[in-house]
């Protein structure tokens, strides 16, 4: 399972998503939405952990304000630090 980061290029606003075939997930997104996506960060793991820390990451997000909608997150000082976290909990598991 793949727990992966874009942003929206002209928008600025970040998608937090997971998917079991990120590839196709993001050859959809790109072919549905009008913005140019950047992949920020891909982190693969097991589906349980990958589901888990996918809500984790959302509710937190959503408690400090920045959801725009759906898996959608204005990008901010907040956001890069999940980032950064994911990061250094990813390769800590390596």
């Amino acid at each position: 399972m793949t727990l992966y980061v874009i942003r929206a290029v002209k928008t600025g606003l970040v998608k937090i998503g997971i998917s079991d075939s990120f590839d196709a997930r993001l050859s959809k997104l790109r072919r549905e939405g009008p913005d140019e996506l950047e992949v920020l960060k891909v982190f693969h793991g097991e589906r349980e952990y990958i589901e888990s820390l996918e809500k984790e990451i959302h509710a937190e997000l959503r408690g400090l304000g920045v959801h725009h909608h759906f898996e959608w997150f204005e990008y901010c000082p907040e956001v890069a630090a999940i980032i950064e976290r994911l990061e250094k909990d990813f390769a800590a598991l390596i």
